[in-house]
């Protein structure tokens, strides 16, 4: 964990405070852990325990492919085109089998594909690829043909999927990236099932076309019994301790609004995790698009960082920690 960047220079007694109760410079920021007691909030290390804890489970959706093959099965989930492994120059689309070259061509047909690195998360290595009556296009910078076609052919560990239309209620918080939702459900000891937290995302980088907080993206707590946005916040350094009750470049109104059908998504999410208890999972994070037609499950994962929730309120003492204690992942 003492390989942890420290993104905002803290002073190396505070790194020393930060490491000693298992939280990242980084957390000791965003948390304010100068004026706020560490008791509150649950650190990395409570996370890689965690984690450490359910190995086992967690591969099922650790894996991408896995995941989406299960998922499948039980949901509306974003098509994965293709994928490519270990240098392997055939890539196998889950449908049918494909050459990398013809994925150039399903891209001229769909107009657009993401491009996504299997091993990375937080919107590392993630690509939107187009193409139009005006040529191609990777995040939104013209290329050449021959630049999508290396990009298939050159890397490797990556996947191809379908590029997700959101809703209208989300096109208008930010329209140049799918601005997602993470809903968390829990199985408690009695069997229940409950959703104990929820965030929408927000991109603010037309270049990035990613939601993910570590880009840079907002983030607003989804009351989970009403659906209604809190104000927003970032964990961008400048912007910090910044609080956003409307979108800074869509001036849309965060605070207050409602997600559309909030307690239909609630009910889809809990009753999606009860098809699922065969995998052992207790803990699932659901990355959700809301689209006109309804949710569409972009990834499902079996742990994830606190802090975008914990730039709110601790969350030790709330109900993740509480639920945690219950199963005795933490003390």
């Amino acid at each position: 964990m003492r390989s942890q960047p420290n993104t905002f220079n803290i002073s190396k007694r505070k790194m020393r405070k930060a490491y000693r109760y298992g939280f990242t410079p980084e957390e000791y920021v965003i948390y304010d852990l100068d004026n706020n007691p560490h008791t509150d909030y649950l650190s990395e290390f409570d996370r890689m325990m965690f984690r450490d804890q359910i190995k086992n489970e967690r591969i099922i959706v650790d894996n991408k492919i896995v995941c989406y093959s299960i998922l499948r099965n039980f949901v509306d989930v974003n098509t994965i085109y293709a994928y490519k492994l270990h240098g392997d120059v055939q890539c196998t689309m889950l449908e049918k089998s494909v050459e990398q070259n013809s994925l150039v061509d399903l891209l001229m047909k769909l107009g657009k594909l993401v491009y996504k690195k299997i091993s990375l998360g937080g919107g590392k290595g993630f690509k939107l690829l187009e193409y139009t009556g005006d040529g191609f296009f990777i995040n939104r910078t013209p290329c050449s043909q021959s630049d999508v076609e290396n990009l298939f052919c050159s890397t490797d560990n990556y996947l191809v999927e379908e590029y997700c239309q959101q809703s209208e209620f989300e096109n208008k918080l930010f329209p140049y990236s799918v601005n997602t939702i993470r809903v968390i459900t829990v199985i408690h000891k009695n069997k229940t099932i409950e959703p104990i937290l929820s965030m929408q995302r927000m991109g603010v980088d037309a270049e990035k076309c990613v939601d993910n907080a570590c880009a840079g993206g907002l983030y607003a707590e989804i009351d989970v019994e009403t659906g209604v946005l809190s104000a927003a916040r970032s964990h961008a350094k400048e912007h910090i301790a910044h609080s956003y009750s409307n979108h800074p470049v869509t001036m849309t109104q965060i605070a207050g609004s409602i997600i559309p059908n909030w307690s239909s998504i609630v009910n889809q999410v809990v009753e999606l995790h009860s098809k699922l208890r065969f995998t052992g999972l207790q803990f699932i994070a659901w990355d959700i698009a809301l689209t006109d037609e309804g949710i569409k499950i972009i990834e499902a994962n079996a742990s994830c960082s606190m802090d975008f929730a914990q730039t709110f309120s601790g969350q030790k003492n709330g109900k993740i920690g509480a639920w945690m204690k219950e199963w005795r992942y933490i003390k």
